[in-house]
């Protein structure tokens, strides 16, 4: 179902304000903020200099979640293994609302939804059903 709850939105600015991580810009539907939370999360158990790290920017690209930080964790392997289990983790979560994912649809390009957020968007127009692959 299409998260439309502000309350949601609010606790999760919060949230992700009070792990201690400046974050720039966040381009990406409510239903992945909280893959954003446990990423942030990990990061910090992994490299305790992270607190204080700033996230450039937070986006939907290709149909995964992609996280761009400062520099000094782009080349760290333990960085590359969580950011391949993120993606792995956003494209098994719906983008809008959190669900389990059920569906890839093309808006532009891939996006991960659930049944309720893809049959919504459908009825709206925004999604073309044509180009919709089952998970």
């Amino acid at each position: 179902m299409i998260q439309t709850n502000q309350e949601y939105i609010d606790d999760m600015t919060v949230r992700l304000k009070a792990l201690g991580v400046n974050i720039d810009v966040v381009e990406v539907y409510p239903g992945w903020w909280l893959l954003l939370e446990g990423w942030i999360i990990a990061m910090k158990a992994l490299f305790p200099d992270f607190s204080g790290a700033n996230i450039t920017q937070v986006k939907q690209k290709f149909g995964q979640l992609q996280i761009y930080t400062s520099t000094e964790y782009v080349f760290s392997d333990v960085k590359y293994d969580l950011d391949n289990l993120l993606g792995y983790e956003a494209l098994r979560t719906c983008e809008i609302c959190a669900a389990p994912a059920t569906k890839i649809a093309s808006r532009g390009s891939p996006t991960s939804m659930c049944d309720s957020c893809y049959l919504a968007l459908v009825k709206g127009g925004y999604v073309d059903s044509v180009h919709v692959h089952d998970i």
